[in-house]
């Protein structure tokens, strides 16, 4: 997943920090400046969602073609964004 943060070098800041406590950020490509120049900069997070484990479900097996969804989740895997934003 990618996500664009646009803010000043500092409230970019803060927000990966808290991003990545809830996701792993893969790459990083710092503060860019933004055409037009100003304080505002731009900063873009390839991310991987991180699940944390939930110690009432014993570790589940991965094994390749025996899930029926495409995308790999189960639904008891789903994350409540809904609070954010």
């Amino acid at each position: 997943m990618k996500i664009r943060l646009v803010g000043t070098v500092e409230e970019a800041e803060t927000a990966a920090a808290l991003i990545a406590t809830v996701m792993t950020i893969l790459e990083d490509s710092g503060p860019r400046s933004r055409r037009g120049g100003g304080l505002q900069i731009q900063r873009y997070l390839d991310v991987r969602l991180t699940l944390p484990p939930d110690p009432a479900r014993p570790p589940r097996s991965r094994q390749s073609g025996t899930s029926g969804s495409s995308h790999g989740l189960e639904d008891a895997d789903a994350v409540d964004l809904s609070g954010w934003g």
